[in-house]
């Protein structure tokens, strides 16, 4: 196994001023997330998104700014789904298994098929 070669900090600032927008976007999308699964599959998107784009050997950078950008808006609980993302390389923690999980939306019930009455 190689060692992580640890990027410069210029490397670092110019790659995460390359890539403002996709931290704004990934930001404003997680942040939005109201429930556990929705916002476990915005940062799973957003995560997809970078490393499609940009490759994976910059993802730990991004994601470390995202959950950043997440903590100043006021989304500790989204920022906190985003680091366990950075801490291993597992999925983040099923919304079963977190400490303040979000509200879990509830299932719909579904809708009786209207018929017409036969005159």
């Amino acid at each position: 196994m190689r060692a992580k070669k640890r990027k410069s900090l210029s490397e670092a600032a110019r790659l995460l001023q390359e890539c403002e927008a996709e931290l704004a976007r990934g930001a404003s999308h997680i942040a939005s997330m109201l429930y556990a699964e929705s916002l476990h599959a915005a940062v799973q998107e957003t995560a997809r998104t970078f490393e499609i784009s940009y490759g994976r050997e910059d993802l730990e950078l991004f994601l470390q700014a995202l959950a950043e950008k997440l903590e100043t808006r006021g989304r500790a609980d989204a920022a906190a789904v985003v680091r366990s993302l950075t801490e291993s390389d597992r999925p983040p923690a099923s919304p079963q298994h977190d400490e303040n999980p979000l509200p879990v939306r509830s299932p719909t019930a579904s809708k009786k098929k209207r018929t017409r009455l036969r005159r």
